[in-house]
């Protein structure tokens, strides 16, 4: 019931920003899909699909973007046991752009911030809780004379980053994603 209630809340904390980002100018949405070996039980394999939107873009420069945003996760095991897991986090994200030319424009991408796990358990990984963090670290490009359309690759990361034991994080390696920029 719990789980439930929150999942609710996330929702409509999700879909309210979603909606006030509609009327702004600087917001995207990305989906991916990728997997790879789970480094805690190297004969399992975590894969799964991902969504993220931004929006809200708290600093905008020619070399800088940092914004506010939401991500979904659906991740699947090739563990015999515990093999679903579905995520949520509202992470702060950052994309620097090393350079900047008239048609592509490549950048590196952080993202951190609080997020909910369905499930304890992961696999063979143990959480402390459903409570978890989403790290993201990645790069890729934006396209076009107005780079709406961007590629990118992403590590993903949960844990609850040692606030509580057990602290068996997970990774979803190679995410590969293609995105619109509002």
């Amino acid at each position: 019931m719990r789980k439930l209630r929150y999942l609710k809340t996330l929702s409509s904390v999700l879909l309210i920003s979603a909606a006030t980002a509609t009327f702004a100018w600087n917001h995207g949405i990305s989906i991916g899909y990728g997997g790879g070996p789970d480094l805690n039980h190297d004969h399992d394999t975590n894969s799964g699909g991902f969504l993220s939107a931004e929006f809200l873009s708290l600093v905008q420069k020619n070399y800088l973007n940092l914004t506010f945003g939401g991500s979904l996760g659906q991740y699947y095991s090739t563990s015999a046991i515990n093999k679903h897991l579905f995520a949520a986090a509202l992470p702060f994200s950052l994309r620097l752009y090393p350079f900047n030319t008239n048609t592509i424009h490549p950048f590196l991408l952080a993202s951190f911030g609080p997020g909910y796990i369905s499930e304890r358990k992961f696999g063979e990984n143990n959480q402390a809780s459903n409570f978890a963090f989403q790290t993201i670290a990645g790069g890729g490009f934006e396209f076009g004379q107005e780079k709406r359309v961007d590629l990118n690759m992403r590590f993903i990361h949960y844990s609850n980053a040692y606030t509580m034991k057990p602290n068996e994080g997970f990774n979803i390696f190679y995410i590969v994603s293609l995105g619109y920029l509002f």
